[in-house]
């Protein structure tokens, strides 16, 4: 082959040429750059060696390549200062995308280049005089990031303003925010949907989602659901991860996950869509998979009995995303599927492993299950001191099924000093909240006059009706037996007693009805006297007589 010319022009063409045919395999998946087979990568050092002697030649576009391929480790080793040192080299030259680069890079250091924000900022705005819009809007986000007085804010908002006026999507959207928020800008509803509009145009899912939510506060269902199905079907954002920068591809991604979840919540209630548990579930679903922790966490429940899409597969799917996502009330959730073996292995000690992590950040839920593993000795070993302790610190958050067990803790004197007046308070606590059990108690002790409380049937047999409403069994059988009682028109009054042959001493003697057996049909009858109660049949009763 003959030399190539001086000034890089042809040899850089050569490079390019040659790299061309690799990076077609590529874009048609037939290989990766972590894959290229040995001639493959030989023929990539080849290429580079080309490209280098161009760029020493002092040809700017070779220069800007070859940052680019040690920057994102192309065919060769990521190396941030080669890549930095051919970048300055094209950026002395005026050329904008190496300048852009190079001003990213600072902006924010990347291996062991540190970050410099002043000369960061000389590189973008070299750019952004040239036209670069990305290094426009680029100088801006960090003029408005980084404290400074408002001469420093109205540059920011001149180079956002260029960027959004040729046509740069995010700047656009950032514009159109600060339109609807009044930041730095009049604010103005009518120029933040215009600027929301046009990146929207670009198929950016921010500004959809962003759209949709306009129209919400506005009332505008149809509109607001026609933006979120844009944002969440938006598949802008995987191509987005292309262009190397994470940051952004993350907001981006959250947006098309957050669109998706406010849409399943609208399939949920209704709004602007006809309800639907299945559209609930699908967007739900979508939402988790692109990492949203409450969507994750809000559709476990439809894939457990008796949820809509029982699943144990799923439901431990989405259950461990919502703690992978750090979401608390979830890890009690997983403990409990482990301890069921509901869709996992089932295993009582991995189950009080996630109790107890719960627990730790103070999740009343898991804080609850921690003390029935403690009071079975199920994956701990038994243990009724600690079992009321966790009980107790669940109870303090106000969760009703520990204040219930609580109070059962102090009924017994497990794990605690027998109390029947700490047994009643808690059961009170429970009962306000709807435990059927705490209701139940609560009912018996208005009935009998126990743990602190002076009699009322009435009262009893409010909470004796709520138990029963919820079906405890306990609660029914002594609903209907002393509302047969209350019901009876003997009960309350006063009466003589009469016809009695084995204690022919109390005939006569005055006393009040103050209960009905309905199982024996006898009264249990207070003697004035002071003799006692006794339980009589109506035939030995004679009402007294007024008047």
């Amino acid at each position: 082959r003959p030399p190539f010319p001086p000034g890089g022009g042809k040899q850089f063409e050569e490079a390019a040429r040659r790299f061309l045919k690799i990076e077609r395999l590529l874009y048609r998946g037939l290989t990766s750059w972590e894959t290229l087979t040995t001639a493959q990568d030989r023929e990539m050092q080849a290429i580079i060696r080309i490209a280098c002697l161009a760029a020493e030649q002092g040809n700017m576009n070779a220069q800007f390549w070859v940052g680019q391929l040690y920057q994102y480790g192309r065919g060769t080793q990521f190396d941030a200062e080669k890549a930095c040192a051919y970048y300055e080299k094209a950026a002395n030259q005026g050329n904008a995308r190496a300048q852009h680069n190079l001003g990213v890079i600072l902006s924010r250091g990347l291996g062991t280049i540190k970050k410099d924000v002043e000369l960061a900022q000389r590189y973008l705005e070299d750019a952004a005089k040239q036209g670069n819009i990305d290094s426009a809007f680029g100088l801006s986000w960090m003029l408005f990031d980084q404290e400074g007085d408002a001469e420093s804010k109205k540059r920011a908002s001149d180079w956002e303003l260029k960027a959004a006026q040729s046509g740069h999507a995010v700047a656009q959207l950032n514009l159109g925010t600060r339109y609807s928020t009044g930041k730095w800008v009049k604010k103005s509803e009518q120029e933040a949907l215009k600027w929301w509009k046009k990146s929207a145009a670009q198929k950016n899912p921010q500004a959809e989602f962003a759209l949709a939510m306009a129209y919400k506060g506005q009332g505008k269902t149809t509109e607001m659901v026609f933006w979120l199905h844009r944002a969440s079907t938006n598949t802008w954002w995987q191509e987005y991860g292309n262009l190397h920068d994470k940051h952004i591809e993350e907001h981006v991604r959250g947006a098309v996950s957050q669109a998706q979840f406010v849409l399943g919540v609208c399939y949920g209630a209704g709004e602007g869509v006809k309800q639907s548990k299945a559209g609930v579930e699908k967007w739900h679903r979508m939402a988790a998979n692109n990492g949203h922790a409450e969507a994750a966490w809000n559709i476990t429940p439809m894939y457990l009995p008796p949820g809509s899409f029982p699943n144990p597969t799923l439901a431990v799917k989405y259950c461990r995303l919502a703690v992978d996502r750090g979401v608390v009330e979830a890890f009690g959730t997983l403990g409990f599927l482990l301890a069921q073996g509901y869709g996992v292995a089932q295993s009582f000690k991995e189950a009080a492993r996630w109790y107890k992590a719960g627990s730790d950040l103070k999740d009343p839920e898991s804080q609850h299950r921690l003390a029935f593993a403690y009071h079975e000795g199920k994956g701990v070993a038994q243990d009724d001191r600690k079992a009321a302790l966790y009980w107790r610190q669940a109870a303090d958050q106000g969760f009703a099924n520990a204040q219930s067990q609580l109070g059962l803790m102090y009924g017994d004197g497990q794990g605690v000093p027998k109390s029947d007046k700490e047994a009643a308070k808690w059961h009170r606590k429970a009962a306000e909240q709807g435990n059927q059990v705490s209701q139940f108690s609560v009912g018996f002790d208005y009935e009998h006059g126990l743990g602190g409380v002076r009699a009322d049937r009435a009262k009893a047999l409010k909470y004796y009706s709520l138990a029963a409403m919820q079906g405890h069994r306990g609660g029914q059988e002594c609903y209907e037996k002393l509302r047969k009682t209350l019901s009876d028109p003997l009960t309350r009054s006063r009466v003589s007693l009469a016809k009695l042959k084995a204690k022919p001493e109390l005939n006569g003697a005055m006393g009040v009805v103050t209960a009905l057996d309905t199982a024996t049909g006898r009264y249990t009858v207070t003697l004035d006297d002071g003799r006692g109660e006794f339980r009589l049949r109506k035939s030995n009763l004679k009402p007294e007589q007024r008047g």
